[in-house]
């Protein structure tokens, strides 16, 4: 996520190539090479905005980290929150959580 809307800047018409900007694609790529020719596998990051042809994979490589654990501390936060929000969604435990933290909210629900 772009939660620092900022411009990138790579090269400086004085000093040449600016400093090396740490970003998550780039770290991945660093520590788990890139392989353009390999086109039948969506990162995980990518899942949720395409769908997969026939033939194609997509979600997380085995023994490779998820991209979103290679970026900034604040993005890794951010991401990490939306995995639980999303596993809360997925297994109703949010409300589950919500009905301990409330059980007059529960009584009512059962009442229906």
């Amino acid at each position: 996520p772009a939660i620092e809307a900022k411009p990138c800047l790579i090269w400086d018409s004085l000093n040449g190539w600016a400093p090396r900007h740490r970003s998550s694609w780039s770290d991945y790529y660093r520590r788990y090479g890139r392989k353009p020719d390999v086109t039948n596998i969506i990162p995980s990051v990518c899942s949720n905005i395409y769908t997969p042809q026939k033939g194609c994979r997509s979600g997380w490589i085995a023994g490779r980290m998820p991209i979103w654990l290679f970026g900034p501390l604040h993005h890794r936060l951010f991401e990490a929150q939306a995995v639980i929000d999303e596993v809360h969604d997925v297994t109703g435990m949010k409300a589950r959580t919500d009905a301990k933290a409330n059980p007059k909210a529960k009584a009512k629900k059962l009442q229906r």
